[in-house]
Formats: C-alpha cells, structure tokens, sequence
C-alpha cells in the first residue's frame, strides 16, 4: 500500500478521575500518533474527528469544551477551530451512557497560510465534575504542499462488542483536490466483524468525493460475527474517469486504523438445520443434533428446548433441560417428542461453560401425515447489486411430511418480481420432492433497473399450507442520465444569430437520477461550436456543459447533430441539435449571454443592461433600426420598448432588460432581436421566476421495534415540490441514530424543481429499551424541518419495523414505490404471526395491495423473518389512511398506513420512496426518477437560418 507523507490530526487521552469522592468514572478519548494522508493546505479547511467513550458503568454527561489558554490567551493556530458534535454540527452536550461513544470533529477555519504545527488543548466539562478536568488535545499540520486525501478520524475504535449488539462510527474523508469517483475497502476483517452501512454494505464501498475541500462520509458498523478481533484498515482509493479538471492522481489513498475487540460469546454450534423428526401419527419419534465447535475446541455443559409442548425431551437425560460435565465436541443429542395430526416445533439451545450458546429449530412431524414444505433458510439478504450484474444464493427444499411434495414452484409474483428468478422447481417445471428429502435451487437476483428490489418468493405445492413466502431483499445499484435543459425530448439548442468574432454561449444541463455515479460528455462538435468540459462525473448535483458558437466568417447555416453520452444504464444516448447563424456585422453585443438564472418570486425587479457597439475600429458607420422583444413574455420588459440609431465608430447604444418577480415566469424560448443595418441579430433571453416550496415524508419517522442486535433503517424524503431549485443542507441527527445521504451527494445539494432527495437513518447501536431523536433537515425556502425519530430494542417476543408507512402523493390508478414491513422473532421457541386485516379510515381498501396477502400465516423459528410488501395504488383523489393488523403471539399489532393522490405533484425521485428498511436493506441512494414526462412544445419561429 502507498503512503503518502501526512499530518497529525489525532486526539489522545484516557482519563481516571474520581466523582464526588466515592467511585470512578472513565472517558476514553481514542488516541493515534501515526499520521494521516495528506497534511490540510494553505488557507484551506481542515477537520479532526475523535471519539469519547464512557467506559464507567454509569451516564457521564458531557457538557462543554473549554479551550486552554497559555499566558492569557489561546495560542497561535488555535483560534479559528470549532468544536462540537459530528452528528449535530454547534452542538457539544451529550450524555453517555455506559459503553456509548460519540464522534466529535475540531474544524480548521481557513486563513493559515503560515504551515506548521498546532496543538490545541480543551477542557472536557462533565457532569459528575471530575477533578481534574479531562482534556483532550487535537494537533494539525498546515503545509504548503499537501496531500490529495485525509481520512478521519486517523484511529477509529469501537472497544469492544459483544454479540449481538453492534456499534457504528463515520468516517470522514476530506478531498484536498478536484472531484473524483473513489473506492472505500476495509481492509483485515478476517471475521467480518465490520462492515459498511447505508448505501455500501460488506468490504467495499464506492462513493464520490466533491473538490476544494469538501468532504463526505460513510459508516462503519462493528457487529461481532466472530471471535477474531478485528485490527482491520480503511482504505481510501481515489480511481479513473474523475472527470474533467481532478488532479487526483489515480490509485491515491488515503487511510484509517480500526480496532473492533468483539465477543460473539460462542464457539458452539449445532449442525442440523432443522433438527428432523418423523414417526407415525401418535409414537415418538428422535432425531440427533451434531453439536461441534466453530473453530479451535468447545465443550457442551447445557442443553434445553424452549417452546415445545411436554414431549419435547432431551433422550441423554430424559428432560427438556439437560446439564453435562462439560462435554468435549464434537457430541450428539438424541431430541424426541410425540407426533400429532399438525406439524410441532420447538428450538434446542446448546450452551458451552462460558455462557456462549446457538439454537435450531426442531419440526417434529408424523410420517403418515400430508406433505409439509420447509425452505432453509426463511429469508435473505442479497445486498446491493449493479444493474446487469446478478447475485445468487441457493435454497433448500425439505420435505419434512410424510407424503410426496408435488407440483413445488417458485414464483415472484410482486411488483418486483420480473429482477428474480429461479434455476429449478419453476412454474414451467415444477418438482416433486420425496417424504424426508430435499431438493436444492438457486435464486438469482438480476436488477434491470436501480433501486429497492426487494420482494417475497412465493412457493405453491401440495402441502396444505400452500403457498409459502420467503423474503428476498435486494437494491439494485446504477446511474441514470437525464437532459434537464434544454427540454425535449427532442432537445433542440438555439444560439441565435450572433455577430462576427463573438463568442455566444448556452449552457446543456444533465442529471443522473439513478443512484450510482456517470460519467457525462457531449461529443461531435466542430467549428464554429465548442464544448466545456469535455466530460464530466455526475452524482447527485447536476452538471452544466457549456456549448458555444464563435466565428470570424459569416454563416447562414450551422446545423449539428451532437450526441449526449455516458455510462448510464438508462437514458444514454441522446442527440442534441444545435443552432447558430453568424451574421455580416461587425457590432458587438454585450453581454453575450441573456440568462436571468433562477429569480424568487417577491425579490427586486432583476435587469441586464444590454449595449451594442460599433468598434472603434469599424471604417462606416452603423444603423441600428430595432431592439425588441420577440414574444414579450409576462413580466419581462424592454426599456425602451424600441430603439433606432446610427452609431459612429467607436459608440454605443443600449436598453434594458427588466424582469418583474410578481409571478411565475419563464423565458423559455424568448429573443432579443437586434436589427442592425442588412443584419438581424437574434440572441435568446432565458430565465424563470419561480417559487420554492418543499416538504418531507414522513412527518415523523415511527421505526417501530427491533430485536437486538439487527439493524434497521428508515428513510426520510425532502421533496422540492415547488419551481426553484432548493439549497439543501446535510441531515443532521441527534440521540442515539446517525443520519446519512446517498454516496456521492455533495452538500449544499441543488435540488431540482418536482425531485427529491432522502436521508437513511439508523441507530448508531443496539441495546434492549427505547431510543429516539430529531432529524433536522434545512433547506433554503427557508424550512428548518424537524422529524422525529424513536425504535424500541426488544428481547423478545416479535419485532416489527417500520410502524408506519406514509407514501407521499401519487396519480389516480399510478402504484408509488413498493415499501416493506419486517416482522422478526426475537425469541428462541417458535411463534406464529398472522397478516390479518386492514381497517381503512380514509380511502378505499383497494387502494393497498399486499404481498403475502391477508390471512396468511407463517411459523417464524428462532430470529427468522418475514416481509410484507405494501403497495399503494389510488382508484380516485384523496387522502387515504388504514391500519394494517399483524397478529402475533403476543396480540395484534398496527402498521399505519397513508397516502394521497391528488394528482403527482412530484416525480417519486426518492431512492425507495420508502419509510424503512428492515436488516442489511440500505435505505439510501440517489434520487430516482420513477416516471418520464415527455414534453413536446409548439416550436416557434426559427431564429436562425436552417
């Protein structure tokens, strides 16, 4: 691995200190006296990011950070940083409780120009108050020849983890050079104890970095899945195709240190999944459980089973709970229990002298029973997947009855189901599986389109329980390239007709809509036209290339076709035709672009002084007969309304543009016609006054409830649903969740006119009781959006995420985007849950489609899952409500459902549209255009020559 020389940008400490004289407390600061890559340059912003954790066993509450002084005053290099929390930018209380860390960042104001190194102490206030004060020290380097890339925070810590808990962290990475694509891999996990979250999931992650100091980042979620500590790296990897302008050099990188001390608590395991039992209808019957250790040595010291009726036993003592002399694995265990009429189950736990454990469900059926279906495992996560690509796992089939399975096939019949597909047992050619034997298929997920995938694979058979569903999530991942100006299709681009020797430009917006990064160029321009840049990366911010006409020959005729490319998956190409005629004059137009840009409704009256001369230089003089409006459109005026004089060499005439902001207005295809000697000058006036609006879904985000230990998230939407463009601000998050964009979203964020961006939020960790918190979301209508956030860890009984699903608005008879209910057993005996009713308030029934629909039920084994996919299609306008009633173990329980449909008021550009997303499912991604709106317009009368 390259290195690159760096600076230091680290804090260090670990403080003991008693409080209020009787116990001890502890803060550990994370600490690190490596470099980072890439010292801060010059005058430029640099950021330091470090971690308090309470190692005490009760809350600390942080209250400030005082600055140390050194004779009376802060010393040189130390008065331009701000402190305060990662999470929530001005903000620097937060209490602790035991094990909880929080990331805090020291920022660097720009304006040191002198390089060296700064050291700068703060006095941690606490509350208990220790004596002495903890403090903190965060050191920087500025350098006159910097790095490309610095990661923070340099150390990242997570102590340590016991399963199933887990824990997440940002990383932060500065890009001290011009945008570039990069790639994220965390390097060393040799027990996959980390991963990425939101976006990216697993190893590697790939996102896009802004340029000139800007900054992006990405979480790293610590859950032990093993009992090898992870001393693992992040690497940061800037990569080809950065576009046009980026000094990054390729293969730079950038990196960070991460230390994830976990405890899994078990290195025994149970082979067997399930553990089988057959015997005819009223005998009992046995099966063995292989119990052996996941890696080096166990012993087996306990076994019980949790969730049968009475005969459930454990043969090797002749009870349900069973303690041993620890026995060395591998061992077996002989499980017997009596058949009936219906399928039994129950879960065997084994437990080694350390306390470590594992489970599996045990199905106890009778041999001369009807045929019973178990597909291994219940559900799964395929990740995120490029589109084109495809990811496959493989199920098995059991037979578990006593009596042949036929006519078994798979099938994904939601609106989803054309991204899946099975290799066997397939509605063309079903299987037959016989009594006590599997069969084997895999499932691919192939994406043809980007986005939140995930469905739920139905499986019909003879077995009387037919059909069966399995959860299947995936996201397909992929750039979609959209033309926002000019409008078309067919885009078509008039610059008018211009004078001799005069560079006229007009700009060609292109967006990507999808949820992966493209990169853009427009190509088969020849003289008089040239473009810039040649090519360029887009992400979430939309980028402008600028086309421009200049000749020093008279022209009647410069049509080209030129072709709009990229490496999108949809929306590539696209012809674009351009327009320029050069007329026999030697005036000159100033300025030489009339283009308002976005004026606000209510803001003062906007004007362009516009002149027109006769060179110095010219050898006659010049009769300027006109200027004049085209089309006057609403608003927009001419001062004076006409113009006719004669201009010596060397003089100037001119008139004035005035745009009033009363209303809404556009200037689209709008000239300004300058009639000079045999000449016609035509120069298009573009602009818009517009009015900023916007909204967020939902109003409060209801996570629901989650075992512990699994990950879930949701997604809040803010939707730009006026005719301005919007500068949107980060999300922040406060309380025990981290709020985070879709990779690549650079900040402020330019949202366009009826799109969307969206905000994933998830616990920063998971610990049985209630969390909540406040997203705040700002944007420049001015909205300073508040959205609650609260999730409830359970230990048992059945979890169920998201409690609420609201679907925005929506066109009569259109589908929004499909959400998605997780229901989980946090519990190791087997329950059973029921999708029961919906119970409409507003609206019609039909307007909510379900998949499983009501009255199925399913028996979930110990930690298994099942999916409900919602899809709202309104009949008719109006505001819609309905309970969705799952029936558990435990009672019923409530889904809230809501929606509209007034009429699309907005493109669904959100990366679900989605409330939620249950374990592994990031919520997050570009926003995406759902629906396309082709707009033809009366073309108007040429202004150039063709």
């Amino acid at each position: 691995m390259r290195r690159r020389p760096g600076h230091r940008a680290v804090a260090a400490l670990v403080v003991s200190a008693v409080v209020a004289g009787t116990a001890y407390a502890q803060l550990a600061i994370t600490s690190n006296n490596a470099p980072t890559n890439g010292p801060i340059p010059v005058n430029q912003v640099g950021r330091i990011v470090f971690s308090i954790r309470n190692t005490s066993a009760s809350p600390i509450d942080i209250v400030s950070f005082t600055q140390q002084m050194l004779l009376a005053a802060i010393p040189t290099g130390c008065q331009g940083i701000t402190l305060s929390r990662l999470d929530m930018p001005g903000m620097q209380a937060k209490t602790l409780a035991p094990n909880e860390q929080q990331q805090y960042i020291a920022t660097v104001s720009p304006g040191f120009a002198t390089p060296g190194t700064y050291n700068c102490t703060w006095d941690i206030a606490t509350n208990p108050a220790m004596a002495p004060a903890p403090t903190v020290t965060t050191s920087y380097q500025v350098s006159a020849t910097p790095g490309v890339i610095d990661v923070q925070p340099p150390v990242m810590d997570f102590g340590s983890q016991t399963s199933p808990a887990f824990e997440i962290q940002q990383v932060l990475v500065t890009n001290y050079g011009s945008g570039a694509p990069a790639m994220m891999q965390i390097v060393g996990d040799a027990g996959s104890n980390l991963s990425f979250t939101g976006a990216c999931s697993g190893h590697t992650c790939f996102t896009t970095i802004g340029g000139a100091g800007s900054s992006g980042g990405v979480g790293i979620k610590c859950q032990p899945n093993s009992t090898m500590a992870a001393m693992a790296q992040l690497e940061v990897t800037t990569m080809p195709g950065s576009g046009s302008g980026s000094t990054m050099p390729v293969n730079g990188i950038g990196s960070a240190a991460i230390s994830c001390d976990t405890f899994v608590g078990s290195q025994i395991r149970i082979v067997e999944n399930p553990i089988a039992i057959t015997a005819p209808l009223g005998q009992v019957g046995s099966g063995s459980a292989t119990v052996v250790a996941m890696m080096g040595s166990a012993s087996l010291q306990n076994a019980f089973i949790s969730g049968g009726d009475a005969t459930f036993k454990i043969s090797n003592c002749g009870a349900q709970n069973c303690t041993f002399p620890a026995i060395p694995t591998p061992t077996s265990l002989t499980v017997e229990c009596q058949t009936a009429a219906a399928p039994k189950n129950a879960t065997l736990t084994v437990v080694e002298p350390g306390g470590g454990s594992d489970f599996k469900p045990i199905v106890c059926t009778s041999s001369g029973g009807g045929p019973m279906l178990l597909v291994v495992p219940g559900s799964h996560d395929y990740g995120t997947v490029p589109v084109g690509g495809t990811s496959v796992f493989m199920f098995e089939l059991r037979n578990m009855g006593g009596a042949p399975l036929t006519g078994v096939a798979l099938s994904f019949p939601g609106p989803q189901g054309s991204h899946w597909n099975a290799s066997s047992c397939t509605p063309a050619a079903p299987c037959t599986i016989a009594p006590g034997t599997s069969t084997f298929t895999t499932v691919t997920f192939a994406p043809t389109a980007h986005g939140d995938r995930s469905t739920n694979m139905q499986i019909t058979s003879n077995d009387p329980a037919s059909p069966a569903f399995v959860s299947l999530m995936g996201v397909g991942t992929g750039g979609v390239m959209v033309v926002t100006a000019p409008s078309g299709p067919p885009y078509d681009l008039d610059l008018g007709t211009i004078p001799l020797g005069q560079a006229f430009s007009r700009t060609v917006t292109i967006a990507n809509s999808g949820n992966a990064g493209i990169t853009a160029q427009i190509t088969g321009a020849s003289p008089p036209y040239t473009i810039t840049p040649s090519s360029d990366f887009i992400t979430s911010t939309p980028k402008s290339f600028t086309v421009t006409c200049q000749s020093n020959t008279a022209s009647a005729n410069n049509d080209q076709t030129l072709t709009i490319t990229s490496d999108a998956y949809m929306g590539s190409p696209q012809s674009l035709d351009v327009h320029c005629t050069v007329a026999d004059t030697l005036v000159q137009v100033m300025p030489n672009s009339f283009d308002f840009g976005e004026v606000r409704v209510g803001s003062p009256t906007q004007r362009l002084t516009v002149t027109v001369t006769n060179p110095a230089s010219a050898t006659a003089a010049a009769h300027v007969f006109s200027i004049g409006l085209r089309d006057p459109r609403n608003g927009l005026a001419l001062v004076p309304a006409s113009t006719d004089v004669t201009l010596q060499p060397g003089d100037s005439a001119s008139a004035t543009l005035e745009l009033s902001t009363a209303t809404d207005t556009d200037l689209t295809g709008e000239f300004l016609d300058i009639h000079v000697d045999g000449a016609m000058l035509a120069l298009p006036v573009g602009g818009k006054v517009v009015t900023p609006h916007s909204r967020v879904v939902p109003a409060e985000l209801d996570l629901g409830t989650a075992c512990v230990g699994t990950q879930v998230s949701g997604t809040v939407m803010l939707i730009n649903d006026g005719t301005a463009t919007l500068e949107v601000d980060p999300p922040q998050m406060d309380g025990s969740f981290l709020a985070s964009s879709p990779p690549g979203t650079t900040f402020p964020l330019s949202l366009s006119p009826m799109s969307s961006t969206s905000a994933s939020v998830a616990p920063a960790m998971s610990a049985t009781g209630p969390i909540d918190g406040t997203l705040t979301w700002h944007d420049d209508t001015p909205n300073d959006f508040e959205i609650p956030v609260k999730l409830d860890f359970v230990s048992s009984g059945t979890a169920l995420s998201p409690a609420a699903l609201d679907f925005g608005t929506v066109a009569v008879d259109a589908a929004a985007f499909p959400q998605h209910i997780t229901l989980e057993n946090c519990d190791l005996a087997p329950t059973k849950i029921t999708i029961k009713a919906i119970n409409t308030k507003k609206g019609a029934v039909g307007a909510w489609v379900l998949e499983p629909r009501l009255g199925y039920e399913k028996t979930l084994q110990a930690h298994d899952k099942q999916g409900i996919t919602v899809t709202f299609r309104p009949p008719a306008r109006g505001q819609y409500e309905a309970n969705l009633e799952v029936v558990t173990d435990a009672g019923p329980r409530t889904i809230h459902l809501n929606g509209a449909a007034t009429g699309r008021d907005f493109d669904n550009t959100s990366f679900y549209a989605c409330a939620c997303s249950g374990s592994g499912a990031p919520s997050r991604g570009w926003p995406i255009a759902l629906a396309f709106v082709a707009i033809f317009r009366r073309r108007r009368a040429p202004s150039s020559a063709r």
